[in-house]
């Protein structure tokens, strides 16, 4: 909140020294850097703690976020789709979203919308 990037990367740090690798902590690694703007980084983290805990929703909606910001509506669409396939979190249809407004509009939308799963 202070934009200190720094200090709440080492806070992570000593975090993980005092109680090991933790998917939580690595997200929040990502979220920092996600906040410093260093989107390259960020991805590797996010995708890491991913790894770590694949059904640890809070990544995906970051990696979500940096995919909707750069335009990337490819990556969005994949990420969307392990959010519902994965996570298990079922998503609604994103017309009308203002943050989804640049993704619905582009091809990569009407391929999701084909590809994701059927609500029963």
């Amino acid at each position: 909140m202070r934009n200190d990037f720094d200090k709440a990367l080492a806070s992570v740090k000593a975090a993980e020294s005092a109680i090991g690798e933790d998917s939580y902590l690595i997200f929040l690694r990502g979220n920092v850097l996600f906040a410093k703007k260093d989107f390259p980084l960020a991805k590797k983290e996010l995708w890491r703690a991913i790894s770590v805990e694949p059904k640890l929703v809070d990544p995906y909606w970051t990696l979500l976020t940096i995919a909707l910001e750069q335009k990337d509506w490819a990556e969005a669409r994949k990420l969307l789709l392990l959010v519902e396939t994965k996570v298990g979190v079922a998503m609604s249809d994103l017309q009308g979203v203002p943050e989804y407004e640049g993704f619905v509009k582009s091809p990569e939308y009407k391929k999701w919308m084909q590809e994701r799963p059927k609500s029963e």
